[in-house]
C-alpha cells in the first residue's frame, strides 16, 4: 500500500470551513486535534460576515459564537442567524491570524480573484506562496485551485472532522452530535464529490442522504 502523503504544516481557512467548525460547539478541541498549524487570512478574519442558525436556548454556546438580534431578513422565525467570530479562537491559541498579503501574494489574489470572491482568493493566494493547504467545499474554489495550483492541498470539513474524530478516538454518538450540529447551524452536508460522504451518512443516518 501506498505511503499517506504528508499532513501540510499550516491549513489556511476559508470562510465557509469556518463555519462549519463554529457550528459544532467544539472548534477549539477540534483545530487542537488537528496534526498541522490552522491559519486564517485577515479578510476572513476581520473581513467577512459569519453566521450560523441558532440552537435551542438550553444548547451550549461554543467561544466565538454570538447570542445576539437575527440577521434582518435572514434565516426563518424558527432558526434565526447569528454572528459567529473567530478572534476568540485566535486569542485562545487554536487559530493562527495570517499576515497581510505581500506583493507577489497580492499580485496571485488579483489573479484569483477573476473567478474567487475575496475571501477565497486571498486564502489561495496565501497558502500558495506560504507553503500552505487550503480547506474549502466550495466546488468552485477546489476547481480553480486545482488548475491554478495544483500541488496545494485541498482539505474539506469532513476530512477534518473525521481526523479529530479518529484522532481521539471518539464515541460514534458524539462525532453523530457535531455533524448533525454542522448540519443544523451551517446547512451544511458533503456534496456528492466529498470522498468523506460515504462515512458522514453512515454516522448520521442514511434517511439524511
Amino acid at each position: 500500500m501506498a505511503d499517506e502523503p504528508e499532513p501540510p504544516r499550516l491549513l489556511f481557512l476559508d470562510a465557509c470551513c469556518a463555519i462549519n467548525l463554529l457550528a459544532t460547539g467544539v472548534a477549539e478541541e477540534i483545530l487542537g486535534s488537528l496534526p498541522f498549524q490552522v491559519c486564517v487570512t485577515p479578510r476572513v478574519l476581520e473581513k467577512e460576515v459569519l453566521y450560523v442558525r441558532e440552537e435551542p436556548e438550553h444548547a451550549p454556546v461554543e467561544a466565538g459564537v454570538e447570542r445576539g438580534e437575527s440577521a434582518a431578513g435572514s434565516g426563518s422565525a424558527e432558526q434565526p442567524l447569528h454572528p459567529v467570530r473567530l478572534q476568540p479562537l485566535v486569542d485562545s491559541g487554536a487559530l493562527m491570524a495570517g499576515g497581510a498579503l505581500s506583493e507577489e501574494e497580492l499580485e496571485t489574489f488579483i489573479s484569483l480573484a477573476f473567478e474567487l470572491d475575496d475571501g477565497e482568493a486571498e486564502t489561495a493566494a496565501a497558502a500558495i506562496h506560504r507553503g500552505g493547504a487550503v480547506a474549502t467545499d466550495d466546488r468552485k474554489a477546489i476547481r480553480v485551485l486545482r488548475d491554478y495550483a495544483p500541488d496545494v492541498g485541498v482539505q474539506r470539513t469532513s476530512q477534518l472532522i473525521r481526523a479529530w474524530a479518529g484522532a481521539g478516538s471518539l464515541p460514534e454518538e458524539r462525532v453523530r452530535g457535531v455533524l448533525s450540529a454542522i448540519e443544523r447551524q451551517a446547512s451544511f452536508v458533503p456534496p456528492r464529490d466529498d470522498p468523506n460522504r460515504d462515512w458522514w451518512f453512515k454516522i448520521v443516518g442514511a434517511s439524511r442522504r
